[in-house]
């Protein structure tokens, strides 16, 4: 059987109120060597909340999707960067499948008009009834090595008592080693310059970040890069930063910003208008994104009003 000549997969009408969920086969289970095998859920949000699932978060890419996994026997098209999060979040051994809500998959990206604006308005619902939240950040060596650095520098931060000159002269005779610029590499992922990411981190239950094999919680993450933008630590990233990582302190700073609003959780709602401003610099594929990706985050009666639209002119593309 060839995947490439498998017919392309036909998504079916979604009710009110429900989302799709993604079930990946265990490797053990798959009759196609390799190849990802899964089967699409319809399921309400509420019961889907009780099963459990992961929610997915990762950086889309401008290639065009060109991997395919089988869903029902039938072919879906994901690009490679989806595909490597797919098969890191595939079970090798257990008989137990795994669930996941991935949006490339689980909304019909080729419904504008109807269930993908939907979809959109329920994700920070998806986000936030997720048992848990992944961050894609890649799963090759330098990312283990970014991963081992962050785990221990958060451990010699609390072992200084979080004390910045002891720390730095802890680590300043290897401040040019390879895994500073691993780290440096990782903060410098094209994942924080995306807007949608936002609602993702903040909103997502038990938020982790999986890394070169490894699980890195936000907290962790966040408070190291926090900790590094202080100005007697900031140099430790900047002198690892190479042509291609140019701008880690614009991606440091998105890290800081997202981590400041997590930190208030759901108890603060911000104006549309001011998150706008805040995370200005974040691009999303598409103009309107921009403003979508942050609704999650905004309960004002102007975010309210705001029906996602992708058929309209970009100048009225926001209202009905």
């Amino acid at each position: 059987m060839k995947v490439h000549r498998q017919e392309r997969y036909e998504y079916a009408r979604l009710e009110d109120g429900h989302i799709r969920l993604l079930e990946i086969k265990s490797k053990s289970q798959v009759s196609l060597g390799g190849f990802l095998e899964a089967r699409l859920i319809s399921i309400s949000l509420e019961k889907a909340k009780e099963r459990g699932y992961e929610a997915l978060s990762y950086t889309w890419q401008e290639e065009k999707p060109s991997h395919p996994i089988l869903v029902d026997g039938n072919r879906i098209d994901i690009t490679s960067n989806l595909r490597d999060l797919l098969l890191a979040r595939r079970r090798s051994l257990s008989q137990v499948n795994r669930v996941v809500w991935v949006d490339a998959i689980c909304i019909n990206q080729a419904d504008v008009q109807g269930e993908k604006p939907a979809q959109i308005l329920m994700m920070k619902d998806i986000y936030r009834n997720a048992s848990r939240v992944i961050g894609w950040l890649g799963d090759d060596w330098n990312s283990s090595l970014a991963a081992e650095m962050i785990i221990d520098v958060d451990a010699t931060l609390k072992i200084f008592d979080w004390n910045e000159m002891q720390f730095y002269d802890n680590w300043r005779w290897t401040k040019d080693g390879p895994r500073w610029q691993a780290l440096v590499q990782a903060v410098c992922h094209s994942y924080f310059s995306r807007a949608w990411i936002c609602q993702e981190i903040v909103l997502g239950h038990q938020f982790q970040f999986y890394l070169g094999g490894h699980y890195i919680s936000w907290h962790t993450f966040s408070n190291v890069i926090m900790h590094l933008t202080q100005p007697g630590l900031s140099s430790l990233l900047q002198q690892n930063a190479t042509p291609a990582s140019p701008k880690v302190n614009y991606f440091m700073d998105n890290v800081v910003m997202i981590s400041c609003i997590r930190g208030f959780g759901n108890s603060m709602q911000y104006p549309l208008g001011v998150l706008l401003f805040m995370f200005a610099r974040l691009g999303a594929g598409e103009p309107q994104d921009k403003i979508y990706a942050l609704l999650g985050l905004s309960n004002t009666r102007l975010s309210q009003k705001i029906t996602p639209n992708y058929t309209k002119a970009d100048q009225d593309m926001v209202f009905n």
